[in-house]
């Protein structure tokens, strides 16, 4: 599986080198091409060599069983019922609906948001597509849709909005949490706000603030999937290391893109909305480390801004190929740390 995700990290690297835009037959081909090409290497993968797989198909044949799983979202139980009429006992059919949803989704909310559509997609193919559409499929799903819903956002089409996220919770049940986003004022960006997020995050985590129950108070959440999340014992699997260099490295992207934001807004009219949630995935991991599970799963989502912010870096430097050559150095720097430094591809 490293093997077949490099070659499509390359076919990447090579499309975004060769063509600049979305703007004639060829480009739309080779875009929705390699669209194609994700679905099968996500849909067909060698399942055994990775996380959740062993998950998901236990599910799917407790399901097929009709064992009843209550906290599982309705589109899983679904999806599953579907696959197994298409193909009975054999969970590969539903690997690939989720893979068509997930790549479909994600290339559509990327011809929507960026505007250096295939540097977006070689930055995806470099880290969430293998997170989202290789092990969290249903997660993958759920934030192609809540990353959709920012054009909506922008637009102050509520309507939309609300159809997007509550879709997105039909697949994921945490993403409800992600309503939050239409109070985000996408034309306006007070840099000295947004940057003290950082102390603010790091103050919290010092004087162990326990936001999650402090939310509770006013919101109860004790019947949430997110407090189960946050379960104690679960708290006790894996720790985050909030002076790591996994939120180092994106706390230095925040503040250079935060710095540069008014340059790119003129760009990517997008951007002022996608910074603000980057920030705030930033101050999430660390604010919310106590709760490892609950910060990782916010977090991660929101940092799904970068497909779209990591290209922009193309508009801050005079020189087009030193700018290019960073955003392929920070994508191919993505994928080495996901081979060598999670288990990602030697799960056990």
């Amino acid at each position: 599986m490293i093997n077949i995700t490099l070659l499509a990290l390359f076919i990447a690297s090579l499309l975004a080198l060769i063509f600049n835009n979305y703007s004639n037959r060829n480009e739309k081909f080779y875009y929705y091409a390699f669209g194609v090409f994700l679905i099968c290497v996500s849909g067909f993968r060698i399942g055994d060599e990775m996380p959740d797989f062993a998950t998901y198909t236990a599910h799917y044949y407790n399901i097929t069983s009709v064992f009843n799983i209550s906290l599982l979202e309705p589109s899983f139980v679904f999806i599953i019922k579907l696959s197994n009429l298409i193909v009975t006992n054999d969970p590969t059919v539903l690997f690939v609906i989720y893979a068509i949803l997930g790549v479909s989704f994600k290339f559509l909310a990327i011809k929507k948001l960026s505007n250096l559509l295939f540097f977006s997609v070689f930055i995806y193919t470099s880290n969430f597509f293998i997170l989202h559409e290789m092990i969290q499929i249903r997660v993958g799903v759920a934030s192609a849709l809540i990353l959709m819903s920012l054009v909506h956002t922008y637009n102050r089409d509520r309507k939309k909005f609300l159809f997007l996220i509550l879709s997105a919770t039909f697949f994921h049940f945490s993403s409800i949490i992600f309503l939050f986003m239409w109070f985000l004022k996408p034309n306006s960006f007070k840099k000295y706000i947004y940057m003290g997020l950082i102390p603010l995050a790091y103050l919290i985590y010092f004087i162990d603030l326990d936001l999650i129950n402090l939310i509770n108070n006013f919101i109860p959440l004790n019947d949430t999937k997110l407090m189960a999340y946050a379960d104690s014992d679960r708290k006790e699997m894996f720790n985050l290391n909030v002076f790591g260099i996994f939120i180092i490295t994106r706390i230095i992207i925040y503040l250079y893109f935060v710095f540069f934001s008014d340059i790119i807004k003129r760009h990517n009219k997008y951007f002022y909305v996608l910074i603000k949630l980057y920030g705030i995935g930033v101050f999430t991991y660390i604010a919310l480390s106590n709760y490892p599970e609950v910060a990782v799963r916010i977090a991660y989502t929101l940092f799904l801004s970068e497909i779209i912010i990591i290209p922009t870096i193309i508009f801050t430097f005079k020189n087009i190929y030193v700018s290019r050559f960073f955003v392929l150095l920070y994508g191919f720097l993505a994928f080495v740390l996901n081979v060598y430094f999670t288990t990602y591809f030697n799960y056990k």
